[in-house]
């Protein structure tokens, strides 16, 4: 019994003395949790918009191959919205075929082959549109058929599809603009009109981002020269309750 006593006093000791050093070297290295260091404040960066190239005005090319027409009309347009009607409006309905491309500014593309065999018609354009380098452009080629037989195959429609597209973009006067930019307007339901009605001139396409009710973002892309103005109008209209904000890289402050 006296040995036990013995050692478990030997023991206590022993863990005494390791927590007194363990406490004296946290002494030296200072507090074990210290509070974190805060990160230096993020820079806000005005970033300039990018400048694109796309066509001046609405341009038609047409070429022959086989016994098929191939009419390329190409022109500018500023949002998928306005690319989709404005392909509609150029569609012929007395071609056999109109297919199209489209490509923004801000990276979006859509084909469409209008029932030729897959990846013949649209895609050919939209690497046409990519070859030459241009953006907010869409081109529509119609095939119109100039008697019976003949058929291209597939390696004839991409070429006749794609050679058409090109054809058309090497006659149009490609120009140098500021590309559209992002924008968001922070607002609450009772100023739904009043906002939507005003972007809705420059901007058709809106899209409601996911937000805590009850407030609500919506963004839009809009020319940079009329963002200002824009913006002045919305907090105007709202007597200062809504605010817009260009979207850049970072996080906009909001």
């Amino acid at each position: 019994m006296a040995r036990l006593s013995l050692l478990l006093f030997l023991l206590d000791t022993s863990r005494v003395a390791s927590l007194s050093a363990g406490a004296a070297a946290a002494s030296t290295r200072g507090p074990l949790l210290s509070a974190p260091t805060p990160p230096p404040p993020r820079a806000r960066m005005d970033h300039a918009p990018r400048a694109i190239r796309t066509v001046a005005r609405e341009t038609s090319h047409a070429i022959v191959v086989g016994k098929s027409r191939f009419l390329a009309t190409a022109a500018r347009v500023a949002t998928a919205e306005e690319a989709n009607e404005r392909a509609r409006r150029l569609a012929d309905p007395r071609a056999r075929h109109n297919c199209f491309a489209w490509r923004l500014a801000g990276g979006a593309t859509r084909t469409n082959g209008d029932g030729e065999p897959g990846g013949t018609a649209g895609p050919p354009i939209l690497a046409a549109i990519e070859a030459a380098g241009l953006h907010d452009v869409l081109v529509l080629v119609a095939r119109y058929r100039l008697g019976e037989g003949g058929k291209l195959g597939t390696g004839g429609l991409v070429r006749a599809y794609g050679g058409a597209a090109r054809a058309c973009l090497e006659q149009a006067e490609a120009v140098v603009v500021e590309a559209r930019v992002a924008a968001v307007a922070r607002f609450f339901a009772a100023d739904t009109g009043a906002v939507f009605g005003l972007i809705e001139p420059f901007s058709p396409d809106v899209t409601v981002l996911p937000t805590e009710p009850p407030e609500t973002l919506a963004k839009f892309d809009v020319d940079p020269a009329d963002f200002p103005r824009l913006a002045e109008d919305i907090c105007s209209a709202t007597s200062g309750r809504v605010k817009c904000f260009l979207l850049e890289d970072d996080e906009p402050e909001m």
